[in-house]
């Protein structure tokens, strides 16, 4: 595989990786506005920061491998309109989950030492959305 190639395919994953990200971030902040619990919102609040910062990471890794201008089409999200809490929260931890493995797995297949470290380094910070979440879990039973 010529260095183009390999590029083209780290892209294509890291952008991936990106738009997973901004999909957590869409699914946290849908269901912001309708939480009381103080507690609650603050967690999300953390989840949704550091998920916004973890979609920029993969753009700015993107943006640092492309040698030329490239469209992505931007695949749709989902939508959760009258979901409850509870469900909200275990469609984010199986994310989180997935997300966590994805990363690591991607991570062991990389030969890209800047690229690798990103991805070790937000698949730990996984772990801990991973730990948010089951503690809001077992709060709301």
């Amino acid at each position: 595989m010529n260095p183009t190639d390999k590029n083209q395919k780290i892209i294509k994953m890291l952008w991936g990786n990106m738009e997973r990200e901004s999909a957590e971030v869409k699914l946290y902040q849908h269901n912001f506005d309708t939480i009381e619990n103080s507690e609650i919102r603050k967690a999300l609040t953390r989840l949704i920061f550091e998920s916004a910062i973890h979609s920029a990471k993969f753009r700015r890794a993107v943006c640092e491998l492309m040698s030329e201008a490239h469209t992505f089409e931007e695949k749709p999200h989902i939508e959760l309109k009258g979901k409850d809490l509870d469900k909200m929260l275990k469609i984010s931890l199986n994310w989180e989950i997935e997300t966590r493995e994805l990363y690591k797995k991607q991570a062991l297949e990389n030969d890209n030492p800047k690229i690798k470290e990103l991805l070790l380094q937000i698949a730990e910070q996984e772990e801990e959305h991973e730990k948010i979440i089951k503690n809001l879990i077992q709060k709301l039973k």
